[in-house]
């Protein structure tokens, strides 16, 4: 049998495995979204801290797709906005992430791997 070794898009619950996965950052961006106007500060600084980060992916992504960034230009950038979640995810604020935001940081911090 052929190893499969595409980039594919796929939802974050899909059985799917590939050799690269592609994560659909609406999901996270939807999620992050109803954590705008929680009750909970914790949940407002996830929201404020990984935002910004998952914007300049998406605009990386678009950049690329309209001929502005090369392929490798893409690749390069991927360690950096990489390393920039992790930092987020690793340091929650000092009571900690409320349980949406862990619930959601979970998730991202489970698909960077």
């Amino acid at each position: 049998m052929t190893a499969f070794s595409a980039v594919i898009a796929k939802r974050a619950y899909s059985p799917q495995t590939a050799a690269a996965k592609q994560k659909c950052l609406t999901h996270f961006e939807r999620d992050l979204k109803a954590l705008e106007t929680s009750r909970f500060a914790g949940n407002r600084e996830l929201v404020k801290r990984v935002s910004p980060i998952l914007r300049t992916a998406r605009s990386s992504q678009q950049d690329y797709h309209a001929g502005q960034l090369s392929l490798e230009e893409l690749q390069r950038l991927r360690p950096l906005v990489e390393s920039q979640l992790d930092e987020v995810l690793k340091n929650p604020p000092k009571k900690g992430w409320p349980a949406d935001a862990m619930g959601l940081r979970n998730r991202l911090y489970r698909h960077l791997r």
